[in-house]
């Protein structure tokens, strides 16, 4: 892990399927905390435990225009046929970037932060980060999935330099 408190590609962390959030206890809310800290201070759209270093199936959401939205055990029970191709990137890969192919809206079940079920319908953005998020949750990152014609390196934000 960085001193950004993001692990980066290729620690294997990133490669492993989270283990379910069996209950929340003190060091999850603190996880929850510090993972809200993290995606607030990088003007992040969504940040899932792995990347933090804790292999567990939770993972924080902040759409545009949305409040953040904690997500624990989280599994897709719906998606729509129609798929949508977009840019992607991801905190764990600074800089690099690519074109991947997600459903355009799904229905996912989980838990929110206190424990209680919770099932939303996601479209557009929403939807795309809740997919690469719960990825990550399963040991695969968005360049897995991107086109290969499609990744590219961008010149690299002063935060971003700071992370390499």
């Amino acid at each position: 892990m960085d001193e950004d408190g993001i692990v980066k590609y290729p620690a294997p962390v990133l490669r492993r399927k989270a283990s379910p959030v069996s209950r929340i206890t003190p060091d999850i809310e603190a996880l929850i905390q510090r993972m809200m800290a993290s995606l607030k201070w990088w003007n992040g759209l969504g940040i899932a435990a792995p990347q933090v270093g804790v292999p567990l199936r939770l993972f924080i959401m902040a759409p545009p225009d949305q409040p953040m939205r904690v997500i624990l055990n989280p599994r897709i029970i719906e998606r729509s046929q129609e798929q949508v191709a977009d840019l992607e990137g991801c905190l764990s890969i600074p800089a690099l970037y690519g074109k991947v192919a997600r459903a355009r809206a799904i229905v996912l079940k989980g838990l929110n932060r206190h424990g209680k079920p919770i099932q939303l319908t996601l479209e557009g953005v929403a939807a795309r980060i809740a997919q690469h998020e719960i990825d990550h949750l399963d040991g695969i990152l968005f360049i897995d999935r991107a086109d290969p014609a499609t990744l590219f390196w961008s010149d690299p934000t002063p935060k971003e330099e700071e992370m390499v």
